[in-house]
């Protein structure tokens, strides 16, 4: 039961962290950041996401690959041509995409 306990104090954690990282947008909305508080937020969210895709995706990926006897380039690398790939494909379909249109029909829906 105690496990449970920790595991609702930490989901709560998480959860009003997340909040209020994301409350600082209502903030946004009344009075501009200066770009140097911008400048920093985007470094900060870049050092954050680089080490959440070391950690969790490339360290797993390269532990695996040495259980499986593969090289550790082949899973990392697999993995960077495979999201590249998604990206150049959604890249090329919403650029062909009508958004236009789409508007028009849900304002004339109305």
């Amino acid at each position: 039961m105690q496990s449970i306990g920790f595991a609702l104090v930490g989901g709560l954690a998480s959860w009003g962290a997340t909040a209020f990282g994301s409350s600082v947008v209502f903030y946004e909305l009344y009075r501009p950041f200066p770009e140097w508080i911008l400048k920093g937020l985007f470094a900060i969210s870049a050092g954050v996401m680089l080490a959440v895709s070391f950690f969790s995706l490339l360290l797993p990926a390269l532990e695996t690959s040495e259980e499986m006897n593969v090289p550790s380039w082949v899973p990392t690398g697999g993995g960077v041509a495979l999201g590249g790939l998604f990206v150049l494909l959604a890249d090329f379909i919403l650029a062909r995409m009508n958004f236009e249109s789409w508007e028009q029909q849900i304002n004339s829906d109305r």
